[in-house]
This record gives structure tokens, C-alpha cells and sequence, in this order.
């Protein structure tokens, strides 16, 4: 269901051995999903400041992402 220009960022995954590569899709999903939530944060003024930690622990404890996303490699 993706297109082949989905395929190119993970052949270079593909050059590296498997722990790497894992450790590297891990990293930057995860990377990319605190950036959203970050820029979620500061584009929602309704959040107040003292319930931003609370956004983020649920966020990030978020079963969809921790488990299908980040778990188990889905995109």
C-alpha cells in the first residue's frame, strides 16, 4: 500500500546489520513523534503550562504508538 519513494529511506537501513538498523528506526520515530506532539503543544494555547507534563506522559504512553508504531515498526 506505499509508494516505492517510501522504500528509499530504508535502503540505507537495509546497508546497515539488523540491531543498527532497529536502533535507528526506533530513534527516529521516536524523534518524529515528539516533534509532533511538541508542535501540537504549542499550537493548542488551551493546554496550561502545569498540564503539558501530563500530555506528554500520555502521549507517550499512547498504546497504538508504543506498541504498533514504535514496537513493532509500522509506519
Amino acid at each position: 500500500p506505499y509508494p516505492p519513494v517510501v522504500a528509499q529511506p530504508f535502503r540505507v537501513l537495509a546497508a546497515f546489520p539488523y540491531a543498527w538498523s532497529v536502533a535507528a528506526w526506533l530513534t527516529v520515530s521516536g524523534a518524529l513523534y515528539a516533534a509532533a506532539i511538541a508542535i501540537v503543544l504549542r499550537v493548542c494555547p488551551a493546554v496550561a503550562g502545569r498540564d503539558r507534563a501530563t500530555v506528554w506522559l500520555l502521549a507517550l504512553s499512547f498504546g497504538p504508538f508504543a506498541i504498533e508504531t514504535w514496537l513493532g515498526g509500522q509506519l
